[in-house]
C-alpha cells in the first residue's frame, strides 16, 4: 500500500509483479486476510495510530502477525524533532493502543547495528475479547524533548565560541545536520559537510579524502552531525586528521581539544 500517487506509480514501475495498491491502510478494505502486515518507518507518521491498528488487526489471518518498526521513546531518540513524526511513544503507550485494536504483543527488540533508535515491535491478533486491561500511560512519559532542547542550546554556545577564529566543518550531511539546521541558529556558520556518502550538488559538500587534500580541515572546528552511533567507528578516524583543532559532539555535548 502507497497512498502517494507519485510513489505508487513509481513502485509500479520498479515492481511490476507486485500487486500494489495506491491508498493507505486507513482506507484499505479487503475481505482476504495475511499472514503478515508489515510496515516499517510508517506508523510515527500517521495521524491515527490506534486506526492504523485497529485496521492491521482486521487484515491479519488468526496465524498472522504485524511488525512493525517505528523510532522508539525508550532510550535518547532525536526523532521528537522531526514535524512529520506526529506521535513518539514507548512501548507503554503501544501497548495500550493495541490491546484495544485487538492485538497482542508478542515480541520487542530495540536498535540494530547502526539503527539503535528502532523499535521492532511482533504483534499478533488477539482472539479473545479486545478490551485493554493495562494501565493507560502517561501522556508526557518522555524526556526527550527536554534532552533536545539542553543539546541544541549547548550547540548554539559552542558554535559562537568559534564563529569568527575558526573554520566550522561538520562531518555528515544527512538527517541529523537537518534537524540542527531547523533548530538552531548559529547552523549557517558551517561552511563544509564531510560526508562520504551523500552526492549532493551543493559545493560544500565533499567526502573525507576530498577534504583532507583541500585543507578545510586546517584550524577547524569539527562538527559530528552522524548518527552518534557512528562516533566509535569514526573517532579515531578524525583524531588522526592532520590540521584540527578541536572535535565537537553536539549529542554528547562533548568539545575535544586535540
Amino acid at each position: 500500500m502507497e497512498p502517494s500517487r507519485y510513489l505508487f506509480e513509481l513502485a509500479s514501475k520498479n515492481c511490476p509483479n507486485c500487486h500494489l495498491e495506491n491508498t493507505g491502510i486507513e482506507s484499505y478494505d479487503s475481505k482476504e486476510t495475511f499472514d503478515v502486515v508489515l510496515a516499517v518507518n510508517v506508523f510515527e507518521h500517521l495521524p491515527d495510530p490506534k486506526l492504523f491498528l485497529i485496521k492491521t488487526a482486521n487484515l491479519l489471518n488468526t496465524e498472522g502477525v504485524a511488525l512493525l518498526i517505528y523510532p522508539t521513546q525508550e532510550q535518547f531518540n532525536y526523532d521528537v524533532c522531526f514535524v512529520d513524526h506526529l506521535f513518539h511513544m514507548r512501548l507503554g503507550h503501544l501497548k495500550y493502543l493495541a490491546e484495544e485494536a485487538g492485538l497482542t504483543v508478542l515480541k520487542q527488540e530495540i536498535g540494530y547495528k547502526s539503527y539503535q533508535v528502532a523499535n521492532a515491535v511482533l504483534l499478533k491478533k488477539n482472539t479473545g475479547q479486545s478490551q485493554a486491561t493495562g494501565r493507560k500511560p502517561d501522556y508526557l512519559d518522555n524526556e526527550n524533548p527536554h534532552l533536545m532542547i539542553d543539546i541544541f542550546r549547548s550547540f548554539d554556545e559552542v558554535i559562537s565560541k568559534f564563529k569568527g577564529h575558526k573554520r566550522i566543518v561538520a562531518f555528515g550531511y544527512g538527517e541529523l545536520s537537518k534537524v540542527f539546521n531547523a533548530y538552531t541558529q548559529n547552523f549557517d556558520c558551517i561552511e563544509y559537510f564531510i560526508d562520504d556518502f551523500t552526492t549532493s550538488t551543493d559545493g560544500r559538500v565533499m567526502g573525507f579524502d576530498k577534504a583532507q587534500e583541500s585543507g578545510i580541515l586546517q584550524n577547524a572546528l569539527l562538527v559530528f552531525l552522524v548518527n552518534p552511533y557512528y562516533r566509535q567507528h569514526l573517532g579515531k578516524r578524525l583524531q588522526a586528521a592532520s590540521g584540527l583543532s578541536h572535535i565537537y559532539y553536539p549529542i554528547e555535548k562533548e568539545l575535544i581539544t586535540l
